[in-house]
């Protein structure tokens, strides 16, 4: 299966390079833009807006001074317990 995917990218890139036409570059160069966020956008999701990040960062701020916080050895060793 990887060979056949790497056979056809190698193929792709030969055909590319024979394309004088700079417009059909920049169309596949967008395409490619499109497609790569489109598949970051569905492997982690929206970008989060600055709204959203820094209500997560004043919540995390408020959960250290009150003490709602699990320590790396006290998580440690809640993960012991799990084997």
């Amino acid at each position: 299966m990887r060979t056949q995917v790497d056979s056809r990218k190698l193929h792709f890139i030969e055909e590319l390079l024979k394309v004088e036409n700079e417009d059909i570059i920049k169309k596949l160069e967008s395409i490619l833009q499109e497609e790569r966020i489109k598949f970051l956008e569905q492997e982690l999701g929206s970008p989060m807006s600055l709204k959203t990040f820094n209500a997560m960062i004043d919540n995390s701020e408020n959960d250290l001074s009150t003490g709602k916080i699990t320590t790396s050895n006290e998580l440690k060793k809640k993960i012991q317990k799990w084997k």
